[in-house]
Formats: C-alpha cells, structure tokens, sequence
C-alpha cells in the first residue's frame, strides 16, 4: 500500500508523485538502502530488494533516478564477481553472553572469482580481535588480518566447492535478536555484500517492556518484527481468550499467543521470547516460547488514572497506558446490564466530563450481568483499535473479572424488573442481590425523581421487591431501584415503567404468521397463520383511542 492506500502493511510507502514523472517506488535491498544506493552504481544496485520490515513506509523508497522494472527475467544480483557466493551456519542459537566457536561455510560461486573476502561481525557481537581466533579448513588458503569488527581474507584460493571459516572466541551479547554476519566479497572492482548472509539468533536477557514497545511518533513499534525477551507478571490470561497481557515497572504489552495464554495465570511472573508484531493500533508478542517462570501469585497493583490521562495518551508516539492494568475511579456507564454480542460490546464510561469506550469481551465471566446503577471505580487492561496510521488513540479499558467492577454497596445480581401491571395506581420492581439488603427505589415523572422514594415491605433480603403505590393509572414514570446493606449503597441503573389503564382489560395477544409452539408459554398462547397486515387493519378499525404494538416482523405479510 502507498501514498493514501487504506490498508497498508504498517504505515504506508511514499508515493511516487502526483502528476506523471519518471519516478517509481522501489523495495529496498538493505534497511539504509536509499533512491540513490538502489540506482545503478549505487552501493545497492546489485544487492537484490529484499527489505521487509513489515512496514511499507520503512520497506520503499521513491526511486528518482528513473524507472528500472525488474523481475524474474531480469539477470540475478550481483550479475558480477563483487558480492557472489552464499554463506551458511550449522550453529543456530546460542545463550547471552555464552562464548562459542562458529563454523562459516562459504560457497564461492562458480562463475566467479573472488580474491579477497571480508566478515563483519554483528553490533554488540564481543570477540578477541586476535587473528589467531580465525581458522580455514583445507579447501581454502588465505592472509588472514582484522580491522576492528572486520576479519579480512585475502589472497584466496579454493581447492573445493566450499570452504570453512571457523571463528573461535565469540561470545554472544545480551539482548535477544537475530545476528547477521555480513559477508562481502571483491572480485572486479568493490566489496559487495552477499545475498541472504547468516545469522545466529541469541536468547539473551530480559529487556525493558517499554523499550520493547517503543514507537515512533505515528505509533509505529521501533522494532516491529524483531525478536525480543522480556520479563513481566501476567495481568490478563485466557480471560479474553487472547490476547493475554504482561507488564513489569516500565509498562505493558500484549502477547498474542493461545499456548500463552492457556498456560499462564494471572499474577505470573515469566521471561517470554517472541516477534514484535502490531494489530490496529496494539502493540503485540508473538509466536511466543515460555523462557521462565520465577514466580507466580504476584500481587497486581492498577495504576490509578484519569480518562483525561488516558486519552491524552500517545504524544509523539509515547504510549504510557497501553497494555498497562489500570483503575479508573468515580465513572458511569450507559447500560443497564453488560450484554455482550459477537466478540464483546464497547460500552462509554464517563465521569461527568470526558468519556472513554469500555470493552466487555465475551468471554469474562460477568457478560450478561448488571451494570451499576451509579459511580463505581473499574479496573481493566488498556487496550487499543486504531485502524490507521498515526496509531494513536482508539483506546479501551478492558474488565477481566467481576471483581474488577469495583461498587459500593450489595451487588446487584439481576436486573431489575418491572412486573406486569395489574394494577392502575402501582407497580411492582423486583432484583436479586448479594449479600442481604433492604430493597428501595426513588420514582418521579422526571429525571429530579421528584415524587418520593418507596421502600420494600420486611427484613434484608437476596429477594429485592418494591411496591410503588398511589401512582396514576397509563402513566409513564422513571424509577431508579437501590439497596441498602448497613451503611453501603448500591444503586441500579434507571427504567421506566408504566402503570395499567384504568379500562384496559390486561390482554395481551400474540399473532404468528406461521405455526407457533404453544408449548412454550402456557400462560399466553398465540393465534398462528395468522394474515398480520389484515389483523393489523381490523385492530385499528376496532380501536377507541390508541394501540400498543409490537412487531418481530411484518415483511411479506
């Protein structure tokens, strides 16, 4: 994806230009390749274009040195004796700061002669710097000399199809990664690395999350598609399925892998290695091996913050609460239960200013249950959507457990609900709680509740039940249902429920189309095959004053 494209792997390439021009967008060979290291006579025009990051912004150049189409019929890079040859390694992973002798078998294209051959070794890489370290085999004679991290071979002469570069006391660094030895070969006129040279990946030590993690200010990880190990107590297990999360001192990230997740639990502490990757914004592991497990049942302490703090989050690409567990406290929410659909519902939270999405994942244990009625505090992981680049914002607290909806006061097991009315001046609500309280609700024709507060009849109780009287009959009224356990309150969220009419008979048909099972409900059975819309005419027809309906469907009747 380039210039504007809507769906870039990580943040889009350059584009070309606007207007016709003699420009083109090139693949990079190497991550410094340049417009004018890929052009011809450039450090990089034979050196393939291979570069992929997974980043199109970082993985293209606008090449302005003119257009030049390559492909499978193209001659192969190089095309000349610089740069020929392939490399390999039987040695395939060492441990930091392990010393370790490495076996180079180099294969001399034959084609070409070479007559001399350099090996750089990789940042961070520690070594002797004695060319003593530095042997051949039998199938290759050579002058042998060291230049800082560069061992130089000249003079070369190959008695087979390969030959071995053996060089001993390496020790390897500390960081986890994947370290290539860059080979480069002089045959005609410049040193030219080879295609595809070794590497070695070492499992090093822990590093930092945050710097792991880090962006640059569109958000993109710095080392998206790196290998990294990092430490961290577990803050989110299977409790979304995946992913799961995992933080230290210096911040979160998520790792998304179900053999983590099904293998850990929360306030784990483990060493994990595995490839930076970004999904919408979030900032992921993957492919992940369990290193270690120091410890587990660590205490999870949240952070405390704002919903100013957390949308003010991602300046300059420094995000300080993704991934992180936090607790906000004093918020509402906008639902009366926590029904989740699909993969989970975004609810918003407010408190009384600024508002932030709360995701309840489908898989925690309290879906389907009672939202609190008024301000509580909540716990949750940051999570993030953010579809396009800059990766910044689209931010989501993430609940993992029911302890994590943190009210005072009983909790409120079920919804309330309005009984049927049967009465033209009452109503009745009932709910469940835990533990035992005393039932209460505040009505009135307006959001000021103005008509009073009515009280349950008897001791606390699990069974919440309230009885509004001296009401009018087919009014509407909002009321807001609350228990009260000693000195804790817990308030549920608002409804609105309606008295009876005065003349209505409480009947209630139901009408089907098609066949209905009456076996259902045997207190309200239905009329089936049914033609609704003429139904429909004869109850207006017959109607005095208004009718309430309720249609499933009426298409094609």
């Amino acid at each position: 994806g380039y210039g504007s494209g809507n769906d870039p792997e990580g943040s889009g390439a350059p584009n070309h230009g606007e207007s016709a021009n003699d420009n083109s967008v090139e693949r990079k060979a190497a991550a410094s390749s340049t417009a004018a290291s890929l052009a011809a006579g450039g450090s990089d025009a034979l050196a393939g274009n291979g570069w992929d990051s997974d980043d199109n912004a970082a993985d293209f150049v606008v090449q302005s040195n003119g257009r030049n189409p390559q492909s499978s019929t193209s001659a192969p890079e190089p095309s000349t004796a610089d740069g020929s040859g392939t490399a390999s390694i039987a040695l395939t992973e060492v441990k930091a700061a392990e010393t370790f002798t490495l076996d180079i078998t180099f294969r001399p294209s034959p084609d070409f002669t070479i007559s001399a051959l350099r090996i750089v070794l990789p940042s961070g890489m520690l070594w002797s710097g004695d060319a003593a370290d530095v042997q051949t085999d039998a199938q290759l004679q050579a002058d042998i000399s060291v230049t800082a991290d560069t061992i130089v071979l000249d003079q070369l002469t190959f008695a087979g199809e390969e030959a071995v570069i053996s060089i001993a006391a390496l020790t390897a660094p500390s960081a986890t990664g994947n370290y290539t030895f860059v080979l480069l070969t002089f045959g005609d006129a410049q040193f030219l690395p080879i295609q595809n040279p070794p590497a070695l990946f070492v499992r090093g030590g822990p590093m930092p999350i945050a710097e792991a993690r880090a962006n640059d200010a569109n958000g993109v990880p710095l080392l998206l598609g790196e290998v990294v190990t990092v430490n961290g107590v577990v803050t989110v297990a299977d409790q979304f399925g995946a992913p799961g999360y995992l933080q230290d001192h210096t911040g979160g990230i998520a790792v998304y892998d179900f053999n983590f997740t099904e293998a850990v639990e929360i306030g784990d502490e483990v060493t994990i290695t595995g490839t930076i990757t970004q999904f919408n914004g979030l900032t992921e592991i993957e492919n992940v091996t369990i290193d270690a497990t120091p410890s587990v049942g660590n205490a999870l302490v949240p952070v405390v913050v704002s919903i100013t703090d957390l949308l003010d989050d991602g300046r300059n690409g420094m995000e300080e609460y993704e991934c992180r567990l936090v607790r906000v406290n004093g918020v509402t929410v906008n639902t009366q239960a926590w029904t989740v659909t699909g993969s989970g519902v975004n609810y918003t939270l407010s408190d009384g200013t600024k508002e932030i999405d709360v995701r309840i994942d489908n898989d925690v244990p309290f879906a389907g249950q009672p939202a609190p009625g008024g301000s509580f505090d909540i716990v949750g992981v940051i999570s993030q959507y953010q579809r396009n680049s800059p990766y910044i914002g689209g931010y989501q607290l993430m609940p993992r457990l029911g302890s994590d909806i943190i009210a005072s006061g009983p909790r409120i097991l079920t919804t309330p609900a309005h009984q049927r009315p049967t009465e033209t001046e009452a109503v009745t609500i009932t709910w469940t709680v835990s533990p035992e309280a005393a039932a209460h609700a505040r009505y009135g024709l307006t959001d000021a509740y103005e008509l009073g507060t009515a009280s349950g009849s008897g001791a606390p109780a699990v069974e919440q039940q309230v009885r509004i009287a001296d009401l009018s009959p087919a009014t509407i009224y909002k009321v807001q249902p609350f228990s009260v356990a000693g000195s804790d309150t817990s308030f549920a969220q608002p409804m609105w429920v309606s008295t009876r009419s005065a003349t209505s008979s409480g009947v209630i048909n139901a009408y089907f189309s098609r066949d209905a099972d009456n076996d259902i409900d045997g207190a309200a059975q239905a009329d089936d095959d049914v033609r609704l819309g003429n139904t429909l005419m004869d109850r207006i027809d017959a109607a005095q004053h208004s009718i309430d309906l309720c249609l499933y469907s009426l298409s094609g009747s």
